[in-house]
């Protein structure tokens, strides 16, 4: 069943969209509605990338900026919109309206209204706009996961994104046996240097790394050697960073 979700007029001047290019502003305007569906946080980045009809490749840059201009809030390993529960409020107001109206004594000379709008009274009009217009109660208390020390030790190293969810991850660290787990934070720090040698392979998902066993290929063994031509490479990727940020000109000549 679809439903509804509150905008309001002064997006219109808000300064974090209206810096949005017009492709990152129709994604958030999406994601808006995912949050709706989802109970008031975004689903996992597969399911947006399907309902976006976006690949997660093309899709993890337009979240990442959307994090980036406080737009979307990281909250227990999952993202949300900024301010979500506050703007999002529930009320009740109109199903108690209803309610009232249909137990209350009925004059039967009167002419039925033709509409459930017609049967508010002048007061339940104004009690109506009070709410409405009232400031948001304080979000529910939120349950926090707890995540095992052991996990936490796999978790804190391994190379992240911004939509990446740590409940997934824990999901499928618990599937695991007690020495696959203890490979695959061994096997961590090896994937994380592989990584570097890789500029343009974007991080997978840790609960793929752990639930498709992709550890195994970093397990017991020698460090992984970058090439003469990978390290050159990472040298001068770290050499344009610096000189950008001291405002010099940098080039690959």
């Amino acid at each position: 069943m679809s439903r509804w979700w509150r905008a309001y007029d002064e997006a219109v001047d808000d300064p974090k969209l209206i810096m949005l290019s017009d492709k990152a502003h129709r994604a958030w305007f999406n994601l808006m509605c995912l949050t709706s569906a989802n109970d008031g946080v975004l689903p996992h980045i597969e399911v947006i990338s399907i309902k976006l009809r976006m690949p997660e490749k093309k899709l993890a840059p337009i979240i990442e900026e959307l994090v980036s201009r406080g737009l979307l809030d990281e909250f227990d390993g999952t993202l949300r919109p900024h301010n979500w529960n506050g703007r999002q409020f529930k009320s009740d107001v109109s199903t108690e309206r209803v309610k009232r109206f249909r137990e209350r004594p009925r004059n039967v000379s009167e002419t039925p209204p033709e509409t459930e709008a017609d049967t508010e009274s002048e007061t339940e009009k104004k009690e109506s706009c009070r709410v409405a217009d009232a400031t948001p109660t304080a979000s529910p208390k939120v349950v926090r996961i707890k995540y095992p020390e052991e996990f936490e030790k796999f978790w804190g190293p391994y190379p992240k994104t911004p939509v990446m969810s740590k409940a997934e991850a824990l999901k499928a660290w618990e599937k695991l046996s007690s020495e696959d787990r203890n490979l695959a934070t061994v096997a961590v720090p090896k994937f994380a240097t592989w990584l570097k040698t890789k500029p343009d392979h974007p991080a997978v998902h840790a609960c793929r790394f752990l639930s498709q066993r992709r550890f195994e290929g970093f397990g017991p063994g020698p460090p992984i050697e970058q090439t003469e031509e990978q390290r050159a490479y990472l040298e001068k990727l770290e050499q344009m960073k610096t000189d950008a940020a001291a405002g010099r000109v940098a080039s690959w000549s």
